[in-house]
């Protein structure tokens, strides 16, 4: 016999532990949220073992504050994106003054010493 939806929310309902409230929530989230942190970006693969080893968990609140300013960086690219219908680039290259000098400041700082 075929049962109602109204059965089957009902069952499912009392097998599915209730979620975690306040601080638990954070155990709930673990490892998948330290992992992420630590998934910046394609030199994360290389540099934060290195970093991890260095300064074992010293280091990790630098890690919440970088994905925070990319979560804003990608989301405002992507916004201005959308809604200009250009791309970072050419909305650089249309800013005031010599010619490309964001991407030239973004690429001189890349390429500083780190150390």
């Amino acid at each position: 016999m075929a049962r109602t939806n109204h059965e089957l929310e009902t069952h499912f309902r009392d097998k599915v532990p209730s979620p975690p409230q306040g601080r638990g929530r954070f155990k709930w989230y673990g490892p998948g949220l330290l992992w992420m942190l630590s998934a910046v970006g394609t030199g994360s693969i290389l540099f934060t073992p290195r970093v991890a080893s260095a300064y074992e968990y010293q280091l990790l609140w630098i890690l919440l504050v970088v994905v925070l300013f990319m979560w804003v960086m990608i989301r405002e690219m992507a916004r201005y994106s959308i809604v200009s219908g250009h791309t970072m680039l050419e909305g650089m290259h249309s800013l005031g003054g010599p010619r490309d000098w964001a991407v030239w400041v973004i690429l001189y700082l890349s390429c500083l010493p780190r150390g």
